[in-house]
């Protein structure tokens, strides 16, 4: 790996003080400082490319709800999840931003200025209104260096929610990761919110009013949503591991397996001796040829079972249109044993 992937902080840390900023004039200083400005934490931010972390500020405070949703890998454009999640402390929501081609983003979170800030909405529109300077009271960044250019992302808090932007994604960027990663650039930027706040109330506010923005109209966007195995929900996220079993020559497929002839099943634990009850999965068909005849036969790979990750929310596109959208089903159906399927992975909607 080469090593000019580094980071450098700008002065970027949210003020936790009371605050006497001199753009101020007299009648605001008066009322500015009548408070304590402080936020509820600051928001950790991750830069990754295909899965391999190149900085974090993060052990985060959160608690994964569910599986990470499945990248589009090799696909271009843009890719936006966004998720609620529990914490030990705050509730909060996780933002990722895949960017594989030359593009500034911008994500717009709905959410009032009391979830995140200890002081009223008044009180934070005045100094958003006259700070201008980088790491004041509202806003925070961070940036990445990639073989000499600086990828930017920023957190806003507003009166009437959270704007995260990420900057400086050029062709330099997008040439390099890919030799690199085989993939673009990826920004994940996790906000706290007031333990009085509920994630069925972010969730909700967000799926309403949650917006994506670009610098140009990518060819692809994504909204990405996670499809969670049944699994999860009685066992937890455990560690699924796989074992390989011989399939009979008497089978009718056997020959058309090619060089590899054995079943894969899910197991529990790394000695292969606790199997996944096998309402949790499913071996789907496939296709199978043998010379000029073609059958339908159980293909070698199990299928879990499951659902769209319920913390998922939904993040439109505003700025531009898309000719097309198509939300994936990636539900497994009850002949999916008898009839072949293409069954994507996740639940993601995409335009086009």
């Amino acid at each position: 790996m080469k090593k000019s992937v580094f980071l450098f902080m700008m002065a970027a840390a949210v003020a936790f003080a009371a605050c006497t900023n001199s753009k101020l004039n007299p009648a605001e200083e008066e009322k500015a400082e009548e408070h304590v400005f402080q936020m509820v934490a600051k928001p950790d931010f991750v830069f990754s490319s295909m899965g391999n972390t190149l900085y974090s500020t993060k052990a985060t405070r959160a608690l994964v709800a569910a599986p990470e949703v499945k990248e589009e890998k090799g696909s271009t454009g843009v890719e936006v999840n966004l998720s609620v999640c529990p914490a030990n402390e705050y509730n909060a929501s996780k933002l990722s931003v895949h960017i594989r081609v030359v593009n500034d983003v911008t994500v717009f979170i709905p959410v009032e200025a009391t979830a995140f800030s200890k002081n009223d909405a008044n009180s934070l529109a005045i100094l958003l209104k006259n700070a201008s300077a980088t790491g004041v009271y509202g806003e925070t960044e961070q940036a990445l260096v990639v073989n000499g250019n600086t990828v930017q992302s920023k957190v806003q808090f507003m009166e009437n929610g959270v704007k995260v932007s990420v900057t400086g994604v050029n062709q330099a960027v997008i040439d390099y990761l890919q030799e690199e990663y085989g993939d673009g650039i990826t920004v994940e930027v996790w906000n706290y919110y007031q333990n009085t706040t509920t994630l069925e109330g972010l969730k909700a506010g967000f799926d309403a009013g949650a917006k994506v923005s670009f610098s140009e109209k990518p060819s692809l966007y994504v909204n990405a949503f996670a499809k969670v195995p049944d699994y999860v929900d009685a066992l937890g996220s455990i560690k699924i591991f796989t074992k390989y079993v011989e399939v009979s020559a008497s089978e009718p497929y056997y020959e058309a397996m090619g060089e590899d002839k054995t079943f894969l099943y899910p197991y529990m634990d790394e000695a292969l001796t606790l199997p996944l009850d096998a309402k949790y999965w499913v071996r789907p068909a496939r296709m199978y040829a043998n010379g000029d005849e073609e059958f339908v036969g159980p293909s070698k790979y199990y299928l879990f079972k499951g659902h769209v990750n319920p913390y998922d929310c939904t993040v439109t596109p505003e700025g531009v249109s898309f000719d097309n959208k198509i939300a994936n089903d990636a539900t497994v159906p009850a002949d999916v044993e008898t009839t072949v399927y293409d069954i994507p992975a996740n639940y993601n909607v995409l335009y086009y």
